[in-house]
């Protein structure tokens, strides 16, 4: 499991802001991507949707990337915000960006292609 979520700025000490991420590696490439694929229809579900008890909580699916593609990810969403780019996601592991609804994605595989941001239309 992954490190917990904490919030410092407690005057008692730390508090657990966040549960901790559940990580899942499936054996078949097509149930992986039909799952992501439900997950992005179905964004507004909630753990009480799942027939938990406890307090109505929104969790999230995403993909797990490499140590790179995160990077570039990261790399491309600053850029991106700071370009004006509406809309910046992955998808089977590769980076897309697109300026506005309607026009072309570009798919950026390194940090050279971050530049492409400002060129493309």
């Amino acid at each position: 499991m992954g490190a917990y979520h904490l919030r410092a700025d407690n005057a008692s000490g730390p508090t657990q802001v966040r549960p901790r991420p559940v990580v899942v590696r499936l054996a078949r490439w097509e149930l992986r991507n039909d799952m992501l694929r439900s997950a992005r229809v179905r964004r507004e579900v909630t753990t009480a949707d799942l027939g938990m008890s406890n307090e109505p909580r929104r969790f999230y699916v995403n993909e797990r990337l490499t140590k790179h593609n995160r990077y570039l990810f990261r790399k491309t969403r600053e850029a991106a915000k700071e370009r004006n780019w509406k809309f910046v996601w992955t998808r089977r592991g590769r980076t897309y960006a697109r300026r506005e609804q309607g026009s072309s994605a570009i798919q950026l595989s390194c940090e050279d292609d971050i530049d492409r941001l400002t060129i493309a239309k």
